[in-house]
């Protein structure tokens, strides 16, 4: 019984370590996104 309850903590850590680092690539993805449509905006107002 310990030692699956042991299996299960860990198997916890390791899903919110993966589980956070997955939110951070899709929020860094995001504001990439969000940026590069921001500048091509500005670019056109500047050109137009």
């Amino acid at each position: 019984m310990k030692e699956l309850i042991a299996r299960v903590v860990t198997m916890d850590a390791e899903v919110r370590k993966s589980t956070q680092f997955a939110l951070t690539v899709v929020a860094g993805f995001t504001a990439g996104v969000m940026l590069t449509v921001l500048g091509m905006s500005v670019l056109l107002m500047l050109v137009c």
